[in-house]
């Protein structure tokens, strides 16, 4: 049987649900939304809070009451009650304090949540809602009285009785605004805290200007705004003048005979940046270049492109190759280093025009700037160059190139790699037959030992002298009573003994008979033993 749930024994006992108190579900609400919650559902944490707040926990009420409540009057799997819930709860505690349901009601309304956070110190714009503007002011129902007091909604007053300042007898102060305004990436126009500061530091101050005097001078003339524009300008030239003990022409002739300074770091020399021929597009367009210059070698374009001569490029990979281990020569890509010996090997350095600094001249003509290493290309185009300085063609510079190969000292150097790598190979080829011959060895020695091994177990059984012995007759089953069929064994009648004879002997048998009879016996005692020495 269920045990009932305790509502029923509270209704059964004659209760009814505890009655609505006017303002407690007002207060109920308010305990639910402190902290960020909803209204109408409380959790334990608020249900516990109001307890505490309303000065429930004494003698009689602990915590640990107000939680064993909370969960009593919780629908089950639930974690929030609701405003019934709470009448419940409330009388529930009521009885546990031995008190009455309106005098805890009385004691919840009296209280209310009590917020334990810090203080927030205080704040003019914030607290002080005169400092209140535009739609914040409406938003909060500021009073208009109160925002006419403003400062905000008041004119400045630092302009009345002065005469607005003009530049008509200053002639190049504008230009001057101009470059300030534009220095560092900027508009040309607006004039921020920071170009004014940096026009002050050069221009204007000194012992009866400084630069907090400066920014104090630009607050006043932004009213809370950040760029100002060239007539503001012109205001804050009149009120350093106040402060400088000067007139307006003076200070602002200052500013005229000062350009701007440019303190920076200056870059390296950049080609790809600094040599305008070098750029192409939209970034030639944007500094007003007429043409596009898609070569940057221009010496190509008034001549003609040195062809390819069939084994010349061989030649090329060659002293490539050789001259791999020193500089930046490697397969496909000739340093300076293998070009000039190239020149010294044709016999260039025999003339008098050319020499080991006309060939560097040469290649770092032909090479892309920043390598160290040319191509196959751009070796064509430097035999061309060289072939020009020493007054040659170009098709026989080639010839002799052909005709020449590797150096002297290059071909002694290749030959004594073949001769090494041939060398090495031999040697190779001796270890391998060195170890082939040790592997068939150690195999007939195991061959021997295993072929003398059989021969001292058939002695030590007699087989070797006496001759293998018969095979002993399989006996047959009887036949069952009945059946035409043969026992499963070898059958005895004579058809079975002449299909085995016919058949003949196994593979296994085959191989026994073939060591017997050269070991010196033959099968089942025929023939006489052979006079073999058995090493024990």
């Amino acid at each position: 049987r269920q045990r009932p749930e305790w509502r029923e024994e509270h209704i059964q006992g004659g209760k009814r649900a505890p009655p609505d108190v006017p303002g407690l579900k007002a207060m109920f609400n308010a305990f639910c939304t402190f902290g960020g919650g909803a209204p109408g559902a409380m959790d334990n944490v608020k249900w516990v809070k109001c307890v505490r707040d309303s000065g429930l926990l004494g003698l009689r009420v602990s915590q640990t009451d107000a939680d064993l409540v909370f969960t009593r009057v919780k629908t089950k799997g639930g974690r929030k009650i609701s405003y019934l819930e709470f009448r419940w709860a409330l009388c529930l505690l009521a009885e546990s304090a031995g008190a009455s349901y309106d005098t805890v009601c009385d004691t919840v309304l009296a209280g209310g949540p009590i917020s334990t956070g810090t203080r927030a110190e205080y704040s003019k714009f914030h607290d002080d809602q005169s400092t209140y503007t535009g739609a914040y002011a409406v938003l909060h129902h500021v009073p208009e009285e109160l925002r006419l007091k403003s400062l905000r909604f008041c004119k400045p007053n630092w302009k009345e009785g002065r005469v607005r300042p003009s530049d008509s007898e200053l002639p190049g102060l504008k230009q001057r605004y101009t470059q300030y305004t534009s220095f560092a990436a900027g508009n040309g126009v607006d004039m921020n805290t920071k170009v004014w500061a940096k026009m002050v530091k050069e221009t204007l101050v000194g012992s009866r200007f400084t630069s907090t005097s400066a920014d104090i001078v630009f607050a006043k003339v932004a009213e809370g705004g950040k760029v100002l524009g060239y007539k503001d300008f012109l205001w804050m030239l009149a009120l350093v003048a106040e402060e400088r003990g000067e007139t307006f022409e003076q200070v602002a002739q200052k500013i005229v005979q000062h350009a701007p300074e440019s303190s920076g770091t200056v870059g390296e020399y950049v080609p790809w940046h600094d040599d305008k021929s070098t750029f192409t597009g939209a970034h030639a367009a944007r500094f007003g270049l007429e043409q596009r210059i898609t070569d940057r070698k221009g010496w190509k374009h008034t001549r003609v492109k040195p062809k390819s001569i069939d084994g010349v490029e061989n030649v090329f990979d060659a002293y490539c190759a050789a001259h791999s281990g020193s500089g930046d020569s490697r397969l496909g890509s000739m340093g300076v280093v293998a070009f000039a010996r190239l020149c010294r090997d044709a016999g260039l350095f025999g003339f008098a025009e050319f020499s080991e600094k006309t060939a560097s001249e040469i290649f770092n003509g032909v090479s892309t700037p920043g390598q160290n290493a040319i191509g196959w290309v751009d070796f064509k185009w430097a035999l061309d160059l060289a072939a020009e300085r020493v007054g040659v063609s170009y098709a026989d510079l080639c010839v002799t190139l052909l005709e020449l190969g590797l150096g002297d000292d290059d071909a002694v150097a290749a030959d004594r790699d073949e001769r090494e790598v041939a060398n090495a190979e031999e040697r190779w080829r001796v270890v391998e037959a060195e170890n082939r011959e040790r592997e068939v060895s150690v195999e007939m020695q195991r061959q021997k030992r295993l072929s003398e091994t059989r021969a001292r177990r058939l002695a030590a059984s007699g087989l070797l002298h006496e001759g293998l012995p018969a095979s002993p007759t399989t006996p047959s089953r009887q036949r069952q009573p009945g059946s035409n069929h043969a026992s499963p064994r070898v059958s005895g009648n004579a058809q079975d003994v002449a299909d085995v004879n016919a058949i003949g002997d196994g593979v296994a048998m085959k191989e026994l008979k073939s060591f017997v009879s050269e070991v010196g016996g033959e099968p089942n005692g025929v023939g006489k033993p052979k006079q073999t020495h058995v090493r024990q």
